[in-house]
């Protein structure tokens, strides 16, 4: 079949286009989707820019922040979505064009999200915004001026340990001193001769005893003698005894009725008698027949009992015969039995008043035993306790001296010096032998004070018995007749003779100390230096107290009243320091509305925690570990209580210890944050430049000096003006973080002055002179206290650096003698004043002079080197610490004159000045080369001598080099750098400093500069920033910016967590396709197109 090809062309283009015109209108509608999309993006992102450009102003213009005003969800979204709606032009088109997407906004979600309560936005926006605002030249100012306090804080924190270690070595050399006394004073005295017999005291103890026995034996034996005839005479007493009361009663009885009877005949005869006298007065007259009567039976009566009279007598009669012999027997068995008693207990009495004498003289070997065991084994404790003090020691002094060695300077030349020498006196060779020799006395002690204790008791129990006997005599005196009671006499003595022939040999080993070998042997410990006279006073008041509980006698309580009024005025000027006034109530400081307080105080982000955008971040998609909101906080050390205020003494751990401990604590933590170097601090530094210059503090008059913003409404905040303080501190009142700030300043001036009073000779001469005044329990008594007074001397002129500036004044951050405020002038009794009376009498302003002050800065600096140089010089040969004297000789003898001239002239004048580095360097050749040269010489100098020569050497060599144009030409160009870098500031004069002072970081240039360095409340401030966490500041920074606002605004809602600075946007949309169903570009219920957005500032 054939089909004719006519058409086939057309037919075939049908059946193309019938594909390719759907595929086509698909592709349309597809490229337009797409297209939608992206203008629906675009849109969006417009409409999160139109958002962010609604910037809360009061936020901007106080704080310069950025942040979304705040409002209601819904509100914005439907501020966005009028704004999207626009964007597309949807249900309208531009004049002239035609709408190609018809697009239909159907929903849109916002989610603003990263708000101010969250410590790293806060953060963020800050460094930015400082950026471009940070004053440089300050913030590189006070990088350099940390850096300086980094290499002095070193130098500072030897210091510390330095007196650390005094006190420490003072605990030990206490207890050598103790330890030495206890074996060479009381140890030795081990049955020592105590009378004029020569016999020691076991000997005579054993000796009287031996005597006193004898004598108990004779008056034993003697009371023992009555005992068989007692016995006999009680047997028969007892035979007897029935008989005998029976008899006795039997007698009585009849008695008893006698008399009775007689009782009644006498009265019968009276009436008798009355009634016939009555009758005979009537002669004459007829008688009374009653009266007759009666006479008859009175007779009558009457005979009857005179017959029962005579009966009862013959009765009495026959019972007294069986009586009175009964009566013989018994009274003659009592007289041999109280006699035979009497005797025996007078006898027995006797023997124990000598049982009782030689268990006296017993108890005095036994108390004589114990004592020596208990000074044996204190001796061993306190030496077992001194191990880990030695161990403690070694270890710190070994740091301390690697620290100084590595840290080369004036201070460390001294302290590693000033060690040296002391170190000396602690010597512990044979330690653990003296420790192991008295251990072995220990145990025979206990095995004699047994023997001898157990003697003892058999002693008191025999005189027991002896008194229980005398006792049982008594009673059988009273009752012959008790069988239970029986008296044998004392029969036990030969316990007593068996019992002391066994002590007597038991003991028989005690004898002198120079004869009993081995067994007990007092061990050889000698102590170097040898204790001095007020080592041994201290003793035995230590001694007296321990053991006798003696109070220290009056002459000993007066020497210490010196030292009991200095330590009074430094406890009470330490309690002055710390303690806070109790003035003001709990909102003191506070300049604000305090309406709902509590609930405002509740709402801050330091107090709830950072708001966290997590859950906004979860519903945008992205995932992101959860913020903190519980962090841990490092608090500041000055936060706390004050501590040590109840142990201000120079023995013990006290508040200026514990105060330099948590400035030590506070510098570490600064020091990790600016190890990294600037750049990395750059961050840090920023925020808190923002806060000093966004905030108030004490000393803010007019604003912040570099102040954020103009117009800033600074009237209206809520607290007066510790605003900076409380970002530091925290507390609710300003009060508190007034006192916390003052403490943290106190603390960081006291290390620093302790840099000045510590290399100052004159104060370091004053302060060993009123030392020597007042001190004196052991060798070390002086160096611990003169540097209890160093270190309170340094504590009180903080106290006053604090007060001046807290007034707004700088005070630099090393001082020098000029502008020291309190000074002694090199008296002691001034000292001494200044430390126990009030020292606001004795501040007294310093007239500050560019010129002057470099060119003491630079003195001072180099009497330190000289100084340290020349100590550790000395040091390997100086004897240790010697006997405290009086005052050196005025006048040095020829000889030691001439050695000092030839130092001047051999050594020193040839020491180079072309840098203070090379100074430090030849100055140290010259001096050992010089003390080379003359050790013999030296070696051979008394104790005291060597002080009077070293100290003159270094007085003349200060002297020549003051004097030396080659010094003074030196001087010139460090004061001309000093004033430069006074005026113009650290970063100026740095070119010049590394040319005068050599490598950076070393001490001499630390020092030079830290003596230059002028540092205000402000700077202290910055400082004292760093060492907060950056979130805890964050949050701080957040409860200020949050209240301020409240009082700006009078708007007590307002809450930080609700200004954030990013936002997110999902915008859901219809357009209208041309070809493609609408059902095929929906997904559900959702709309054809979903965009999202996120943007912040």
């Amino acid at each position: 079949m054939f089909f004719k090809p006519r058409g086939s062309i057309t037919v075939f283009l049908c059946i193309v286009l019938a594909v390719l015109i759907p595929l086509t209108c698909s592709m349309i509608d597809i490229t337009r989707y797409s297209l939608a999309k992206k203008q629906a993006k675009t849109a969006l992102k417009i409409c999160a820019e139109s958002v962010l450009a609604a910037y809360d102003r009061q936020l901007k213009e106080q704080y310069g922040l950025f942040a979304i005003y705040p409002r209601d969800i819904e509100i914005m979204e439907k501020e966005i979505y009028d704004l999207l709606s626009r964007n597309l032009n949807t249900e309208s088109a531009v004049d002239g064009f035609s709408d190609l997407y018809g697009f239909k906004v159907l929903n849109v979600d916002a989610i603003p999200f990263y708000n101010y309560s969250e410590p790293f936005v806060l953060q963020q926006q800050v460094a930015e915004f400082m950026k471009y605002r940070a004053p440089v030249q300050v913030v590189q100012e006070f990088y350099e001026k940390i850096r300086v306090m980094m290499g002095l804080i070193k130098e500072g924190e030897m210091i510390e340990r330095k007196m650390t270690l005094d006190k420490l070595m003072n605990d030990i050399r206490s207890d050598l001193v103790n330890i030495y006394c206890m074996i060479n004073i009381e140890l030795v005295k081990f049955n020592h001769i105590t009378d004029d017999s020569g016999k020691p005291l076991k000997d005579r103890t054993v000796s009287n005893m031996t005597e006193y026995f004898k004598f108990a034996k004779e008056y034993i034996e003697i009371a023992n003698e009555p005992v068989e005839s007692i016995k006999k005479a009680r047997e028969g007493y007892t035979a007897i005894y029935d008989d005998y009361i029976t008899a006795k009663e039997n007698c009585d009885d009849l008695q008893r009725k006698l008399d009775n009877v007689y009782d009644k005949l006498k009265k019968k005869r009276n009436d008798l008698d009355k009634l016939t006298a009555k009758d005979s007065e009537k002669e004459g007259e007829t008688s009374d027949s009653k009266d007759n009567k009666k006479i008859e039976t009175l007779n009558s009566e009457i005979t009857k009992l005179e017959e029962e009279y005579d009966s009862i007598a013959e009765s009495y009669d026959a019972a007294y015969k069986i009586f009175q012999p009964l009566e013989e027997k018994i009274t003659g068995y009592k007289k041999t039995i109280d006699e035979g008693l009497d005797n025996s207990a007078a006898n027995l009495t006797q023997a124990r008043i000598c049982i009782d004498a030689a268990a006296s003289e017993l108890s005095i070997l036994l108390g004589h035993v114990s004592d020596h065991l208990t000074y044996t084994s204190d001796v061993i404790e306190i030496m077992n306790a001194l191990l880990p003090k030695l161990y403690e020691l070694e270890e710190e002094s070994e740091s301390l001296k690697k620290d100084a060695d590595e840290n080369e300077g004036s201070v460390s030349d001294t302290v590693k010096g000033s060690l040296e020498v002391q170190l000396k006196s602690i010597n512990v060779d044979f330690f653990t032998e003296v420790r192991d020799r008295l251990a072995l006395n220990l145990k025979q002690l206990e095995t004699w004070q047994k023997y001898i204790n157990d003697y003892y008791l058999v002693l008191c129990n025999a005189s027991d018995e002896m008194e229980k006997l005398a006792d049982i005599a008594g009673e059988i005196k009273k009752n012959p007749q008790d069988t239970n009671k029986d008296y044998d006499g004392y029969n036990d003595y030969d316990n007593i003779t068996s019992g002391f022939r066994d002590l007597k040999w038991n003991i028989s080993d005690i004898k002198a100390i120079d004869q009993m070998g081995d067994l007990y042997k007092i061990p050889v410990y000698n102590l170097e230096p040898a204790a001095n006279s007020i080592e041994i006073k201290a003793f035995n008041k230590w001694f007296n107290e321990r053991y006798l509980g003696k109070e220290p006698e009056e002459e000993q309580a007066n020497d210490e009243k010196a030292m009991k009024e200095v330590r009074q005025g430094i406890s009470e000027f330490a309690n002055e320091a710390a303690t806070k006034d109790d003035d003001s109530g709990l909102l003191d400081g506070v300049d604000g509305n305090l309406d709902n307080i509590s609930e405002r105080y509740a709402k801050l982000p330091s107090v709830k925690g950072a708001t966290s955008s997590n859950e906004a971040l979860i519903q945008i998609g992205r995932a992101i570990n959860e913020s903190g909101k519980n962090n841990i906080i490092n608090e500041n050390p000055f936060g706390q209580p004050a501590q040590g205020l109840d142990s201000v003494n120079e023995k013990e751990k006290n508040f200026f210890d514990f105060e330099i401990e948590n400035v030590k604590k506070l510098l570490e933590i600064i020091k990790n944050a600016v190890a990294g170097g600037a750049e990395n601090l750059i961050e840090s530094l920023y925020m808190n430049e923002y806060i000093v210059s966004a905030f108030k503090c004490v000393t803010t008059v007019d604003g912040p000096e570099h102040d954020i913003g103009w117009g800033r409404p600074l009237d209206k905040t809520y607290l007066k003006k510790a605003e900076v303080e409380y970002i530091l501190f925290g507390k609710k009142t300003e009060k508190e973080n007034i006192e916390c700030i003052k403490r943290s300043i106190f603390a960081i001036r006291l290390l620093f002055n302790l840099l000045h009073v510590y290399t100052d000779p004159d104060k370091v001469a004053t302060a060993l002179a009123l030392a020597t005044a007042i001190a004196g329990w052991t060798i070390f008594g002086i160096p611990v206290v003169q540097n209890f007074i160093l270190i309170a001397w340094a504590g009180m002129e903080s106290y006053v650096d604090t007060d001046f500036l807290l007034k707004g004044k700088s005070v630099p951050l090393i001082k020098t003698s000029s502008s020291w405020y309190l000074g002694a002038d090199n008296a002691i009794s001034k000292l001494q004043e200044i430390l126990t009376k009030d020292i606001r009498n004795f501040v007294t302003e310093k007239i500050r002079d560019t010129v002057g002050q470099a060119s003491e800065a630079v003195q001072e600096t180099v009497t330190g080197i000289i100084n340290g140089k020349i100590d550790q010089a000395f040091a390997p040969f100086e004897k240790g610490l010697n006997d405290l004297v009086g005052e050196p000789e005025n006048s040095l003898d020829t000889n030691m004159k001439d050695l000092i001239q030839r130092a001047v002239n051999e050594y020193v004048k040839n020491i180079s000045f072309s840098d203070l580095e090379s100074f430090k360097t030849s100055l140290e050749t010259a001096v050992r080369n010089f003390v080379s040269s003359v050790l013999d010489m030296l070696k051979a100098y008394a104790p005291e001598k060597l002080v009077q020569f070293k100290n003159e050497l270094k007085e003349e060599i200060r002297k020549f080099i003051f004097e030396s144009e080659q010094y003074k030409n030196l001087e010139d160009k460090l004061v001309k750098m000093g004033t430069d870098l006074l005026d113009k500031g650290i970063d100026a004069a740095g070119e010049e400093l590394d040319k005068i002072m050599g490598v950076p970081g070393k001490s001499c240039r630390n020092n030079i500069t830290g003596r230059l360095i002028m540092m205000d409340y402000t700077d202290y401030l910055r400082l004292m920033l760093l060492a907060v966490p950056a979130e805890t500041k964050a949050l701080r920074t957040a409860d200020l910016i949050q209240l301020n606002m409240q009082e700006a605004a009078e708007n007590y809602d307002i809450c930080i967590d609700k200004y954030n600075t990013y936002i997110f946007i999902k915008a859901e949309l219809d357009f209208t396709p041309w070809f493609i169903p609408e059902k095929l570009f929906k997904n559900g219920d959702s709309g054809m197109i979903s965009v999202e957005w996120s943007q912040g500032y």
